[in-house]
């Protein structure tokens, strides 16, 4: 009797015994998708479709054109882009670490952030006016000089505060990637080149800044172990930079009636009569800028707007957590600006010219 009681025992204990919890369910498909489709659209923006219209192009080339040798300017101007981007390039690893060092947080970096913003928006103004009048090369001077200034106070000023005042000059000042795509605009009018060919010109500059992104950050981490040692090699690749601008050809004078045209347009047509402008109309004459009326010109600086706005959001507080998170540190700072550089130099010196050349006319 016995032994027949353990099974029965047994076998209610197992009736009694709540059931094992059932496995968990496995990720629906749609789920995966979801967190893989923000990767796939990255690869296929940036990887994929460059790559497609780089084929397409070259395909393109290969069929009987009148092509045209690129301006010898382009080049130049490509080279002193790319040298001076590359100077400012090799401090970021180290300056973001010195940043870190000195305990600038979020909000300290947010409004160096803004500082910059808020004079680079000033500066553009007034550069991109002044460009048009005294010229372009003078202005690419001027913005090496302002970068060699920065720098200065950066080496001399290994603080906070150094740091707020160096943002002055070049946030001010710099504008020579502007001024160089004006100068190829120039150069290019002067061959008689399509709308194609100035997106291939821009395209190389943009090109040239996205290979300095990479070339800068990891020429820092190779080669300096500080601070202070990135900004005097940066002097030294800026100073380099400058001395190309004296291989640039003077972009040729356009013909009277142009310019009688661009000046109505631009708002510096002559008053009648030999009149002379007062001070306060020449300064108003200076800073207005009638194309900004068009339609399509406020689309482009509400989208500029919009995109900036986002940028500076996002950018100071992500500065700070990948410290935080990740332990970031310079070498790891010139890997993702190299990745960055690699990017942004594909897509401007691949997408450009064949997305303009097949869309222009729509």
């Amino acid at each position: 009797v016995r032994g027949s009681m353990v099974p029965n025992l047994l076998t209610m204990w197992r009736k009694l015994r709540p059931p094992p919890p059932p496995p968990p369910p496995l990720p629906e498909v749609s789920t995966q998708l979801a967190a893989l489709l923000p990767a796939l659209l990255s690869v296929f923006i940036c990887w994929v479709l460059p790559l497609g219209l780089f084929m397409y192009s070259r395909i393109e080339t290969k069929r009987p054109t009148n092509a045209k040798p690129v301006h010898r300017g382009v080049l130049l101007g490509s080279w002193i882009a790319f040298l001076s981007v590359s100077a400012a390039a090799v401090t970021f690893p180290f300056a973001q670490a010195r940043r870190d060092a000195l305990g600038c947080d979020a909000l300290c970096q947010g409004g160096q952030t803004s500082l910059r913003s808020g004079l680079t928006l000033i500066g553009a103004a007034l550069i991109g006016r002044a460009s048009d009048r005294l010229g372009r090369i003078p202005m690419l001077w001027i913005g090496s000089a302002a970068s060699l200034a920065s720098f200065a106070i950066s080496g001399s000023h290994d603080t906070i505060d150094g740091m707020w005042w160096a943002i002055v000059p070049v946030a001010l000042l710099n504008h020579n990637f502007a001024v160089c795509k004006a100068l190829f605009s120039d150069y290019l009018d002067e061959e008689g080149g399509s709308d194609a060919d100035k997106a291939g010109a821009v395209g190389k500059l943009g090109m040239a800044v996205g290979l300095s992104f990479m070339a800068g950050p990891l020429l820092a981490s190779a080669l300096v172990s500080s601070y202070q040692q990135a900004v005097r090699v940066a002097a030294a690749v800026t100073v380099l930079s400058a001395s190309l601008i004296l291989l640039l050809p003077p972009p040729a004078e356009p013909p009277p009636a142009e310019r009688a045209v661009d000046a109505e347009k631009n708002g510096r047509a002559k008053p009648p009569n030999g009149q002379r402008k007062g001070g306060a109309s020449a300064l108003m004459g200076f800073l207005t800028l009638p194309v900004l009326r068009t339609r399509g010109a406020q689309v482009l600086m509400a989208l500029r707007l919009l995109m900036a706005l986002a940028f500076h959001m996002f950018m100071p507080v992500w500065q700070v957590s990948i410290r935080e998170r990740f332990d970031f540190g310079p070498r790891d700072h010139a890997q993702f600006m190299g990745l960055v550089g690699l990017t942004y130099a594909l897509s401007q010196g691949l997408v450009a010219k064949p997305l303009v050349h097949r869309t222009a006319e729509r």
